[in-house]
């Protein structure tokens, strides 16, 4: 029996359902029918409905259930279509949710139908089963993070330099998704909006109800991504990737078998800039990106470039002039590079010149970004991070590639993890309701700062 099927909740549960909904999707039977169409399910009969013939099956000839819809999307209407006193319904619809893991709308739907009818056992029993489910994951996930942060990169020729597994949690991969939210990404992210946010958006002094209500979930979640406040964009959950980071995953992987390998940037011994040289997951893929746009650093060892001459601040991603993105520069040659990569023992070129196949396709991916730089709300804090006293940052120290100089009181690798993950989860100043998306960033002296147009939320005809 498949395990999409919501019916098997029921099952375990000992409940019965009243109601029924269809879904799109197909059934297999024992002697190897098929049928496919819109399947609504009681507890002896699957009926499936293709454009008007019904066909009904015993469950008991049932071999397999698969649907072919999108289960979230298919709950969320079915909802809609409830009446507004049916506990039946709402108890059956918290079930499939529970089953595809959509805990939120699960018990949202499981307390809806306890507050019609405070008496009904099987929604107490449902609310239970979905608070034990929650809190066993959460349990989980932070012993998983915990086994996690205590792991290292080997490979670094001083063992004392292996880099500490320290990487993004949920909280602050879906403040990057948003962050580098854009309306044509509409068709790789989906949305969930939990607490009640939409209703809590539009409640809004500057808010127009009636438009809002005519926009897409994903032209909603925009809306509230660059206008709501720091604990609505909380309530906005994206899955999928942006376009920035889609694409950012192939080039990853030049750049992981580049100057990231581990004896290189992927260890403590490659200087104050990290990448996580481990194979891609979102939490590698997601944090080796936000290390590539926050890096930068003062030029004190160029006395006349086009970055400003000596002084200058530099980044590793350039978004206004891709080209001159230090990811690429010191990937060049020495004797090609506008700005060549430090002297340091070892040291290999990335690309053979700028005509690279590789070295295009990474100036390619940076001029994709736009030449607008991002805000991200992200709070997690890198292991060469960890290593710097407070007030200190890790931008800003030359030379970037260089083995690091560890501030005299720096804890070893080991405890720079343990330090590392006790800083991610405390309190860390971010602004609280600023802006979300593109806007500008400090530039160096001289330079235009570009302006940061916000992209069009797309509005309904009227």
């Amino acid at each position: 029996m498949s395990a999409k099927r919501w019916f098997t909740s029921v099952l375990l549960l000992g409940l019965t359902a009243s109601a029924a909904w269809a879904a799109h999707g197909i059934v297999l039977t024992r002697n190897g029918q098929t049928f496919e169409g819109e399947i609504t399910e009681d507890e002896n009969i699957v009926t499936v409905i293709n454009q008007g013939i019904q066909s009904r099956i015993l469950r008991s000839d049932v071999q397999k259930i698969r649907l072919t819809g999108d289960p979230a999307k298919e709950i969320k209407t079915a909802w809609d279509a409830l009446d507004a006193g049916d506990v039946r319904g709402r108890l059956m619809l918290s079930r499939r949710a529970f089953q595809i893991r959509e805990y939120d709308t699960a018990r949202t739907l499981a307390e809806q139908a306890a507050k019609l009818d405070p008496n009904d056992r099987d929604a107490a029993d449902l609310l239970n089963l979905i608070r034990r489910q929650v809190t066993m994951e959460e349990r989980a996930t932070g012993a998983a993070n915990a086994q996690r942060a205590q792991r290292t990169v080997g490979g670094a020729a001083d063992p004392s330099q292996a880099l500490p597994v320290v990487l993004m949690g949920d909280r602050d991969m879906n403040a990057l998704r948003q962050a580098e939210l854009r309306p044509g990404d509409d068709n790789s992210v989906r949305v969930r909006f939990n607490n009640d946010v939409r209703r809590r958006f539009v409640a809004l002094p500057q808010t127009n109800p009636a438009v809002f209500a005519q926009l897409t979930a994903f032209q909603q979640a925009l809306a509230i991504i660059r206008e709501g406040n720091e604990e609505m964009r909380a309530d906005v959950i994206l899955t999928g990737d942006p376009m920035a980071i889609r694409s950012f995953r192939s080039v990853q992987r030049q750049m992981l078998g580049g100057c990231a390998a581990t004896p290189c940037h992927g260890s403590m011994a490659g200087g104050n800039f990290i990448m996580f040289p481990l194979p891609d997951s979102d939490a590698v893929t997601y944090t080796n990106f936000y290390l590539l746009m926050k890096y930068a650093r003062i030029n004190r060892e160029q006395p006349t470039s086009i970055f400003g001459g000596a002084g200058a601040r530099v980044r590793m991603i350039n978004r206004q002039h891709p080209r001159q993105s230090l990811v690429l520069q010191y990937g060049l040659p020495p004797d090609l590079a506008e700005t060549p990569h430090p002297r340091v023992p070892g040291f290999k070129a990335m690309y053979t010149s700028a005509n690279d196949p590789v070295f295009g396709r990474t100036a390619d991916w940076i001029d994709s970004l736009g030449p607008v730089d991002v805000n991200y709300d992200v709070r997690y804090i890198s292991p060469v991070e960890a290593l710097f006293q407070p007030g200190e940052r890790a931008v800003d120290i030359n030379p970037t590639t260089a083995p690091a100089t560890r501030p005299a009181t720096a804890p070893s690798p080991k405890s720079a993890a343990a330090t590392t993950t006790t800083a991610a989860t405390r309190s860390i100043a971010v602004p609280a309701t600023g802006p979300v998306g593109p806007v500008p960033m400090p530039q160096s002296p001289g330079q235009e700062t570009p302006k940061a147009p916000r992209a069009p939320i797309p509005m309904p005809n009227r």
